[in-house]
C-alpha cells in the first residue's frame, strides 16, 4: 500500500510540472559516512584543507527586487574558530559587522552615524559559534556529530542526497544535500520554527588545491513566504594571508 501511495505521489508531482522525484530508497552501498567522506575528497582532501590557517573571501551582494543597491561584504575565518564579517552600502559604508575573538563576539550596526553594538553570549553564541568555521560539516566531522542519510533527489539534470546532522545541543533542524556526481554540496536547508534558511552553493572552482563554491544564493521562508533572497558572487579569496587578533576585535 505504501508503495503505491509513493507512486501515485511521483504521478502526482510529474503531472504537476514538478521534476524532482523524492525517494527514501537508498542504495545499501551508499551511506552518510561515505557521502561524507567523498565530500572531503572531491574539495581537495582533509590534508589540503588543514593547511589553511586563515581564509577571506570578498563578495557582491544582491538583493531580489532591491534594484541598484551596491552592497559588498567580506568574510574572515582564522583557525580554530575566530571570525569577523562586514558588510558595506557604497553610499553609506560599513552597515553591520560581526566579530568573535575566541572569547568575545559583538555585532555591530551602523545607522545614522550612530553604532549600535551588542555583545554575544550564552546559548545565542553556542548557535552562532556553528557558522564561524570555512568547512562546517569538516568541524562536525572533527567533533563525531553523526549524520544520517535521509533521502534520494532525482531531477532531470541532478541527483543528490539529503543528509541530516543529528545534533542534540539545539531544537533546530539542519541538512545537507550533496550532488550524487560530484559529491560537492549543493545545497544547505536550516529549519528553525516557521523559519526555513535555505543556501545554494553553484559554480565551484579551484583555489590553492580546495574547491570553493562562488555563488551561493540564500532563501528565507517564513511561514511558506519568502521573506528574502539573496545572491552572494564571490570576486577573491584568499587564503593563509597572516592576520592578527585585532582583526577579529
Amino acid at each position: 500500500m505504501k508503495q503505491i501511495i509513493y507512486t501515485l505521489l511521483v504521478i502526482s508531482q510529474l503531472t504537476m510540472g514538478q521534476e524532482t522525484i523524492i525517494t527514501t530508497k537508498i542504495p545499501k552501498n551508499i551511506s552518510a559516512e561515505k557521502i561524507i567522506k567523498k565530500y572531503i575528497k572531491s574539495i581537495g582532501g582533509e590534508e589540503n584543507i588543514k593547511q589553511i590557517e586563515t581564509l577571506k573571501k570578498k563578495f557582491i551582494v544582491k538583493i531580489d527586487n532591491v534594484a541598484d543597491l551596491h552592497m559588498t561584504g567580506e568574510v574572515l575565518y582564522k583557525t580554530p574558530n575566530l571570525y569577523s564579517s562586514e558588510l558595506k552600502i557604497e553610499s553609506l559604508g560599513q552597515i553591520q559587522s560581526t566579530k568573535y575573538d575566541g572569547e568575545n563576539c559583538v555585532m555591530k550596526r551602523y545607522q545614522n552615524n550612530e553604532v549600535i553594538s551588542q555583545k554575544i553570549d550564552g546559548k545565542l553564541l553556542n548557535e552562532k559559534i556553528k557558522g564561524f568555521y570555512p568547512f562546517p560539516i569538516l568541524e562536525a566531522k572533527k567533533n563525531n556529530s553523526s549524520f544520517k542519510i535521509i533521502e534520494k533527489h532525482i531531477s532531470e539534470k541532478t541527483t543528490t542526497y539529503k543528509l541530516y546532522l543529528e545534533d542534540i545541543s539545539t531544537t533546530d533542524s539542519l541538512f545537507f544535500f550533496f550532488d550524487a556526481k560530484t559529491y560537492y554540496l549543493s545545497k544547505k536547508e536550516e529549519i528553525s520554527g516557521k523559519t526555513i534558511k535555505t543556501t545554494e552553493y553553484k559554480e565551484h572552482k579551484e583555489i590553492n588545491g580546495v574547491i570553493f563554491p562562488f555563488v551561493e544564493i540564500s532563501t528565507i521562508e517564513i511561514e511558506k513566504n519568502i521573506a528574502q533572497k539573496t545572491t552572494n558572487e564571490i570576486i577573491d579569496i584568499i587564503i593563509n594571508k597572516p592576520t592578527g587578533l585585532n582583526a577579529f576585535q
